[in-house]
């Protein structure tokens, strides 16, 4: 690992809105980076050097932290969105771990609050998987048109039958 290589999956990313694929091992090798800096720092007899290989590594340590966060943010809108299926080959080591753990939390709320609420409502919340044109429910009044990641509050019936032909995802 490199000081260009990281900055270039820093710009990459900071480039794209989509989330990019990143190298299983990428932050362990950054870390392994920065921990020979400073040990070059350490064993220079150079001052000058030595405030180098620290400075390096410092902006090394923030660029890598931004990185991090950057990318929680768009795995998390991944994860909102319901697209999560393939996104594991494109993640490190400590994302894929972050991502298991949100999955597993937003997992236990959902279980709570499935024991908590009655199944007698008379709708469900769905999250749209692709674009719909209009619903018209049964007192002539018209729900959308919906978009892909639209979520949407529709009586069980419709949800139901749109469910079945894979046009959203009921959420709850």
């Amino acid at each position: 690992m490199s000081y260009s290589e990281i900055v270039k999956v820093f710009e990459a990313e900071l480039e794209s809105d989509k989330l990019q694929a990143i190298d299983f091992a990428f932050y362990s090798k950054s870390r392994e980076y920065i921990a020979m800096l400073e040990e070059k720092a350490n064993k220079t007899p150079s001052d000058i050097e030595k405030a180098l290989y620290l400075k390096e590594a410092e902006i090394i340590s923030v660029i890598l932290e931004k990185l991090f966060l950057l990318r929680l943010r768009k795995i998390s809108e991944i994860l909102f969105r319901g697209d999560a299926e393939n996104i594991e080959q494109n993640l490190a080591k400590e994302e894929v771990e972050f991502k298991k753990y949100l999955l597993s939390f937003l997992k236990k709320i959902k279980s709570t609050t499935e024991r908590k609420t009655p199944s007698k409502d008379k709708g469900l919340l769905v999250r749209f998987r692709k674009t719909y044109s209009r619903i018209v429910l049964e007192n002539g009044s018209v729900m959308g048109p919906f978009h892909k990641g639209d979520i949407a509050y529709l009586p069980r019936k419709i949800a139901a039958e749109l469910d079945k032909i894979k046009i959203v995802d009921i959420i709850a």
